[in-house]
């Protein structure tokens, strides 16, 4: 045995003198005996802290409520969009669940210096070209090919090219986000943004359109999301407490485009119906015209106006828009319903 490995005598001696004296505390040494070993793996990322979890779910909860908009003045339907939890997997167990084909598109994360996927499987891209075009999903035919059509590619960009700005805007709380696309893969061995081994957080989002739908998946990998550590602690701005001035324009700009019937009684006589019954062809029922009238909107008086004739045809010409109070009121004394 080594000198090297071997306490001196000297040593020996000055190690019994000092725990005698107490300069030296006794029994601090470990015991194996005494100890419950834990095997540790540093090529295993599952000790990561899940903390930042929580965080991207608020993130994505907000790319949903821009993306919903984006997609509705795309495809002229109204998405409904499922959103599932973040999971952590590894990258390549995550590849082997994807089916084949599947619009895989790689956007470069300019401030991060990464990739992440945007993935929607082939359901939800046949059904978006559907509703592009004006369909509602009616006619779907199966399809076997491999590959996806240029005009499929184009509605995919579009897509895509909407995600990128939402995504950016989901961000801008946690970090100024800058997205760019780099390409896309419909086959998932060709695809390859990190290790094997890495872990990614998954988000699934069910999105269903008219006539169908299919999945949507963004996938991170955790690496990419070290550098905002510190940011995505729990504690970040929520939702409710943002001035989401941009959903107020959109909500606005779309109940405008509404459609809505407007009609407008000149008299109402009550009559009970044996009155009604009586009547024979050449009776006279007097009533008084008022010189007001109102025009109601789906059965709730909006304005009030005069009657008369405009260009030879029937008319009413608007004095003042009705108050909510003034309306009951105007609705109350005419027999208008209220639910």
């Amino acid at each position: 045995m080594s000198g090297k490995s071997v306490l001196s005598q000297e040593e020996i001696d000055a190690l019994l003198v000092g725990v005698e004296s107490g300069e030296v505390e006794a029994g601090t040494g470990l015991s194996g005996a005494n100890m419950e070993i834990q095997p540790f793996d540093f090529n295993d990322q599952e000790y990561l802290p899940r903390n930042q979890l929580p965080v991207l779910d608020t993130i994505h909860q907000r790319f949903v409520r821009h993306f919903t908009i984006s997609l509705y003045r795309l495809l002229k339907h109204t998405p409904i969009m499922a959103l599932g939890e973040p999971k952590l997997i590894k990258y390549a167990e995550y590849m082997d669940t994807l089916d084949m084909p599947s619009s895989i598109n790689l956007l470069q994360l300019n401030t991060l210096a990464g990739k992440m996927l945007l993935v929607m499987d082939a359901n939800l891209v046949f059904i978006a070209v559907d509703n592009y075009f004006g369909g509602e999903g009616r006619f779907q035919t199966g399809r076997v090919s491999a590959e996806f059509t240029p005009t499929e590619r184009r509605v995919i960009q579009l897509i895509v090219d909407l995600a990128m700005d939402d995504l950016a805007k989901a961000w801008a709380p946690v970090a100024p986000l800058t997205f760019d696309y780099d390409k896309m893969e419909a086959n998932p061995h060709f695809v390859n943004i990190t290790t094997p081994s890495e872990l990614v957080a998954v988000t699934s989002m069910e999105i269903t359109l008219g006539g169908g739908g299919g999945v949507f998946e963004l996938a991170i990998p955790l690496n990419l999301l070290e550098p905002l550590r510190d940011r995505m602690e729990p504690g970040m701005p929520t939702m409710e407490s943002e001035d989401d001035s941009s959903w107020r324009k959109a909500l606005q700009a779309d109940l405008l485009q509404a459609r809505v019937d407007l009609d407008s009684a000149l008299v109402e006589i009550p009559k009970t119906l044996g009155e009604i019954l009586r009547l024979q062809p050449g009776d006279v029922i007097p009533i008084d015209l008022d010189d007001c009238v109102s025009l109601k909107a789906a059965g709730v008086p909006v304005v009030k106006g005069a009657f008369g004739i405009a260009k030879g045809r029937n008319a009413i010409k608007i004095l003042e828009p009705l108050s909510h109070e003034r309306s009951q009121a105007t609705g109350k004394s005419t027999g208008a319903n209220y639910e």
